[in-house]
């Protein structure tokens, strides 16, 4: 399938590929009233991390930025949050949430009174239910329910004090980019959280069904971001569809955000954009992460390493 999907790829991405491109994600932010060829401000990678996921949450008259934090030498993802101020301008990310396996998608709501997060926890094949102590930073496991599914990217919807609903998507075995919405409910009695599978919400998989930030008003109504997939690449831009009956999300797409539709960085080229995966808007801003090539050394001289130990003998 890999292999498949890599001889598909065109001859430019190819080109990338094989002299030392690596795939790198930012953060953008722009002011709600842009014109579309605006471009975003973007928060830079580091040496060590790159950010994506980025999901807001408004506490305390202060507007929060809850993102991963990809560490490009582990390959793993922790949480991570930072403020927006009033000139949109986002602070340096500090890491609070870091377990053994990867994280994504920190999915922000509030509760019973409290603070939560439920992040995309699929590489342990587990729902994680985290509970805040001190907002921002501390972060404590309140429940870890395991799953039989690789379940991605939850949008939460609370239905009552003792129960939530959430509306993710089920990972398709055989082709990791087909995806199809699936539900599932967890429950509270006391101290203990019970989670169960609500069903699917269609009979085959496809590359549209996956959520890309929490519901947004648009001119009166309410749409889901859901991000869409091709044949051969990730993420590959932004659908806005209808949000209805509370938590179903409707088949038609509204309107879409691309790598052709949108300015995007200033600083970096537009034949360097691969596409745009997430949405989010708070205080007057709108929020995206963009994923893009960029020329590394490390990976040219990490070639030249696994040639040399190959060929010279020690």
């Amino acid at each position: 399938m890999r292999l498949k999907r890599f001889l598909k790829l065109g001859p430019a991405v190819l080109f990338k590929k094989i002299v030392g491109y690596e795939e790198v994600y930012t953060i953008g932010i722009r002011p709600m009233e842009s014109t579309p060829d605006t471009p975003y401000r973007c928060v830079p990678y580091k040496k060590d991390y790159w950010y994506a996921d980025p999901l807001t949450f408004e506490y305390g008259g202060m507007q929060y930025l809850f993102t991963e934090a990809y560490d490009r030498k582990k390959s793993v993802g922790s949480i991570a949050v930072s403020v927006i101020d009033a000139r949109g301008h986002i602070s340096k990310p500090r890491i609070i949430i870091r377990e053994k396996y990867h994280m994504s998608y920190p999915y922000v709501f509030q509760w019973n009174g409290g603070i939560y997060m439920i992040p995309e926890t699929s590489a342990n094949m587990t729902i994680n239910l985290y509970k805040c102590t001190e907002f921002p930073l501390k972060w404590k496991l309140e429940a870890q329910m395991r799953i039989d599914e690789v379940f991605v990217d939850a949008d939460v919807f609370v239905v009552n004090d003792n129960e939530l609903c959430l509306l993710g998507s089920a990972v398709n075995k055989a082709d990791p980019l087909k995806v199809r919405y699936s539900r599932y409910r967890i429950t509270k009695d006391d101290t203990e959280y019970k989670c169960s599978h609500e069903g699917y919400g269609s009979s085959g998989c496809n590359y549209l069904d996956r959520n890309a930030g929490k519901p947004v008003i648009i001119n009166g109504t309410e749409y889901m971001p859901t991000q869409e997939s091709s044949e051969t690449d990730y993420g590959i831009k932004v659908n806005f569809r209808k949000l209805k009956n509370g938590n179903n999300v409707a088949s038609g797409v509204s309107s879409s955000i691309t790598i052709d539709n949108a300015g995007f960085a200033a600083d970096i080229r537009k034949g360097d954009m691969i596409g745009v995966h997430t949405y989010s808007r708070i205080g007057g801003f709108e929020i995206i992460d963009l994923r893009y090539y960029k020329f590394s050394f490390d990976t040219n001289l990490r070639r030249i390493r696994h040639v040399f130990r190959r060929f010279v003998p020690e």
